[in-house]
């Protein structure tokens, strides 16, 4: 078994159809296909102290497994670190795994995997690695789960929901009359953007950008906007031009979609019959219709006319977070893990990372 580190962008698109085939396996998150990760780089590494760190394995020259990796500046206790976190951004990462009969084992390959992952703490690369969002069932999580030296490193990171098409789905008891209202006082009506059709990723930008400073000054400071990082803007620019993989569901008035003012929307991406949420926001003048819940209405009744044999997703991922109103909607939801090495402490570090224990501890105990 052959381990090589891919750190340019000539080498990852050299990678490009060995990657896709091994992408091709269904338990492959979108979010490390080869096109998404491409996207991520060609936008995050034009930033300093950003370094592509692509781990490869071979067997008898045949790509058998890759961790999709990159080092980024972080900072741990105040102080400016390097971390080793994933080439990309979503709610599902892992590595990715050739699978057959022939190949080399998951557990062979996830090992040599954190080996070089140990290796750059060990020689103080990084301060940390930081992999979040892997797959509870993924052979990754499995893998470590049952590994004498990682396991420890393995801890839940966040809940999942998910609605299965296939099974129907329960209508929140005030969605209906919701709906009623809000075409009754409102002319809208539901459109449906492929890619960036009609300016649809500027539209919604907008849309998010009022509903974040909306809640801002009604001193809900938690609300961040993902089209304000310029990196990140770009990088799902790529996405919604470059690929079908975008999808999104809006709520217009006028009902002219080319024109006509997005009032609340929710954006998906295809992958492997799932629908996998990625954003949503409504306009703060909108917020008595409960829009998020009229969109999610609008959207099931839409699948379930335009789509009755699920070729667009048999699965409605609703994202990390266990907000109240997915719950509405569904019982189902996954979970997914976070594995999380740290360099030894120095003196400063150690006393600040245990008296940031016992505040948490302190916390917990007086609410």
């Amino acid at each position: 078994m052959d381990v090589a580190v891919v750190t340019t962008s000539e080498g990852l698109a050299d990678l490009r159809a060995e990657w896709e085939q091994l992408e091709s396996h269904a338990s492959t998150p979108y979010y490390v296909t080869h096109r998404f990760v491409t996207a991520w780089w060609k936008s995050f590494g034009q930033l300093p102290d950003y370094r592509l760190h692509v781990v490869t394995i071979r067997q008898d020259g045949r790509l058998v497994g890759i961790g999709p990796f990159a080092l980024r500046p972080g900072r741990r206790h105040r102080r400016a670190v390097s971390v080793l976190g994933w080439a990309s951004h979503g709610d599902y990462l892992s590595l990715l795994y050739s699978g057959g009969d022939a190949s080399a084992k998951s557990k062979t390959i996830t090992s040599l995997v954190m080996a070089e992952l140990t290796r750059l703490i060990d020689d103080g690369e990084v301060a940390l690695v930081d992999l979040r969002g892997i797959p509870s069932e993924s052979s990754f999580a499995w893998d470590v789960r049952k590994s004498q030296q990682y396991h420890r490193h393995l801890a839940f990171h966040i809940e999942n929901p998910y609605l299965d098409l296939s099974q129907g789905y329960t209508v929140p008891s005030n969605a209906r009359k919701c709906r009623s209202k809000l075409h009754r006082e409102r002319d809208v009506s539901l459109a449906v953007f492929h890619g960036d059709q009609h300016g649809i990723y500027a539209r919604i930008a907008a849309v998010h950008g009022a509903e974040k400073e909306h809640l801002i000054a009604q001193g809900r400071d938690e609300r961040h906007s993902l089209f304000e990082n310029p990196q990140r803007f770009k990088h799902i620019q790529t996405i919604f031009r470059d690929t079908d993989d975008a999808l999104t569901f809006a709520l217009v008035e006028g009902g002219d979609p080319r024109s006509g003012r997005v009032v609340g929307y929710f954006t998906v991406f295809r992958h492997a019959g799932r629908l996998l949420s990625w954003n949503s926001a409504y306009l703060p003048e909108y917020e008595d219709y409960r829009i998020g819940t009229v969109v999610q209405l609008e959207i099931l009744e839409y699948l379930e006319e335009h789509d009755p044999g699920h070729e667009l997703g048999h699965e409605f991922d609703l994202g990390a977070g266990k907000y109240p109103w997915k719950f509405e909607w569904t019982p189902s939801l996954r979970a997914t893990y976070r594995v999380l090495m740290k360099a030894p402490a120095t003196p400063w570090m150690a006393w600040a990372e245990a008296t940031a224990r016992r505040v948490r501890r302190l916390y917990d105990a007086t609410g």
